[in-house]
């Protein structure tokens, strides 16, 4: 069965989004970087499939879209650095590694229970947390390997078979570059990939809050 197509997000699709993931099934929405494939990460057979169709290596983690740092902070835990990051440059192009708290369990994480969060500047994201109220998955839409897919006619000729829902936006596409992913560990920061967010742009801001961050 072919996926439903939503042309640009809305509440109501941001509703439509919400049910299919609810109910198990795997929707590929827009971020303000690329497209994402979003399951419930709480859901292990949902996060099975991911893996399954992306041909993902299964030790290797998913980033985790959030409404916000308090929903963010429900299921990881946030140093005054990560905090002050979040704080100032959420929505946008910044993904946290931070740890996992321990009351949670969620599948798709890091081995050594960190976890990727971001809350990206798109609208979708706003339509979509109307209506859950829990992260889900924010792994770009292609094959392990491959480069993400940006075409919206070319994911569904790849994966409409694949998922329930797809959300695409003409207005406001995806830019094509990943967001910039930084490992927090209490006041350390370490570069993990570099995207929209230049390293320095990170380290000078936190500087000027009077954090003297290792190795900026």
């Amino acid at each position: 069965m072919a996926a439903v197509v939503f042309p640009t997000p809305s509440r109501a699709a941001g509703e439509a989004a919400a049910k299919v993931v609810a109910d198990g099934g795997i929707i590929v929405y827009p971020t303000d970087t690329l497209y994402g494939f979003g399951v419930d990460p709480r859901d292990r057979e949902a996060v099975a499939r991911l893996y399954r169709i992306k041909g993902r290596e299964r030790g290797k983690p998913l980033l985790l879209m959030v409404r916000d740092v308090e929903m963010a902070a429900t299921i990881a835990r946030f140093s005054p650095v990560a905090r002050a990051l979040a704080a100032a440059f959420w929505p946008g192009p910044l993904s946290l590694i931070v740890p996992l708290r321990d009351d949670v369990t969620v599948w798709g994480v890091g081995k050594d229970r960190s976890v990727g969060v971001r809350a990206p500047e798109h609208p979708f994201r706003e339509h979509f947390f109307r209506y859950y109220d829990f992260p889900i998955t924010s792994t770009s839409v292609n094959r392990s390997g491959e480069a993400p897919i940006l075409d919206p006619q070319a994911i569904c000729r790849v994966f409409a078979e694949k998922v329930a829902t797809c959300v695409f936006d003409t207005e406001h596409p995806p830019r094509g570059i990943p967001s910039t992913v930084v490992r927090v560990e209490g006041e350390s920061l370490h570069l993990v990939r570099e995207g929209v967010l230049s390293y320095k742009t990170l380290c000078a801001y936190l500087r000027s809050q009077g954090y003297d961050v290792a190795p900026c």
